[in-house]
């Protein structure tokens, strides 16, 4: 329930081959981060993103007539760094420099360690004092120690720039040396003025994965006809036991 890397399996095989095992397994997507089968996505707003245009549907390099010949067709003007021409003279896109490459590939790094983090502490706590008391779980009971740890996975999100569908949206400030910052100290200064304003998203968070967690815990320790395939158990790590 709580892993790191993790991606659906599935096996491909064809019907006649039933009895000829093992079939062939592949993962639906490229494996990621997620937590109790919540994907857990980089969608910070410093993501330094390649601009899209329309430049290659609007440029004709057949055009004859003498205003497009010289705007849209084989005489345009070039802008610097595109001597090929791929680009209008007015499009303002550009392609992702060597520095920007270089930026995302440090704050997808301050990603995976957040990541790490958040799941480390908050959300392992959370599995685990919600597993510890599994009666109170299946009854839908909500215990002291469940709204204790309610409160710091919520409070520990938006410290650190989770929100409430389980995405990171993690500013970025650049230090002197050009490396990026995440200011989660900030956010901590003014946790008691700023996070009330967003409790009912947070408090949804939790209602939500709570509910999520009752379903896994019954289906996959409780009925055998929902316990996951022997060769999948490697990509979960089950808190609290089976």
């Amino acid at each position: 329930m709580l892993t790191e890397l993790w991606a659906p399996l599935v096996e491909l095989g064809l019907p006649e081959d039933e009895k000829n095992f093992p079939w062939t397994k592949a993962r639906l997507v490229d494996a990621d981060f997620s937590t109790i089968y919540y994907p857990l996505p980089n969608r910070s707003p410093a993501i330094r993103q390649e601009e899209a245009c329309d430049c290659a549907d609007r440029i004709d390099n057949r055009a004859t007539r003498g205003h497009e010949r010289f705007t849209i067709g084989p005489r345009r003007p070039r802008r610097v760094g595109d001597p090929l021409g791929l680009h209008l003279i007015s499009c303002s896109a550009r392609q992702l420099t060597e520095a920007d490459k270089a930026f995302n590939e440090k704050l997808e790094q301050e990603y995976k360690e957040y990541t790490d983090g958040f799941l480390q502490d908050p959300v392992s706590q959370w599995l685990i004092y919600h597993l510890m008391d599994r009666e109170a779980l299946r009854e839908n009971r909500k215990t002291d120690d469940f709204q204790t740890y309610n409160d710091h996975l919520a409070g520990s999100a938006w410290v650190n720039f989770w929100n409430g569908k389980w995405e990171w949206e993690g500013e970025v400030l650049l230090l002197p040396d050009g490396s990026p910052h995440v200011p989660s100290d900030q956010r901590l200064e003014v946790f008691d003025a700023e996070y009330p304003k967003r409790i009912e998203e947070y408090s949804r968070m939790c209602y939500y994965a709570t509910q999520r967690l009752r379903y896994l815990e019954q289906r996959y320790t409780r009925d055998d006809r929902f316990r996951l395939p022997r060769w999948q158990s490697h990509s979960t790590t089950a808190l609290g036991g089976r």
